[in-house]
């Protein structure tokens, strides 16, 4: 145990913790350093206008059934997926269009806004 806290230590310098500890004292405003660092802070307003309203009501009118899942019909990446894949087989649904919102977070945050 000993040594693993020796190397734990051996890892952290003195001068980065004081500096981590000032950025987050920082209000996260989108003009601080540590917002610009984490994309995945940005929000659906921030993005690119490519994903607007009429996107996604294009995207949702477009087929009888369309589902937004975490990967691909052959190859979903979480059990709810991998569960409404298996129904729509299950009923014999093959004409669905399919999106995968792991792809882009932007996409991912403005399905949210528009759900």
């Amino acid at each position: 145990m000993a040594t693993v806290g020796r190397f734990i230590a051996a890892l952290r310098p003195a001068r980065t913790v004081p500096a981590l500890q000032r950025s987050l004292a920082q209000p996260l405003t989108k003009e601080s350093s540590v917002y610009r660092q984490l994309p995945f802070l940005r929000r659906y307003g921030d993005a690119a206008t490519k994903y607007t309203h009429e996107y996604y009501e294009n995207l949702v009118r477009g087929k009888p059934v369309v589902v937004f899942m975490k990967g691909e019909p052959t190859a979903p990446m979480c059990g709810f997926s991998r569960l409404v894949v298996q129904i729509l087989d299950m009923h014999g649904a093959k004409d669905y269009e399919s999106h995968d919102v792991l792809e882009d977070v932007d996409f991912k945050e403005g399905m949210k806004e528009y759900s």
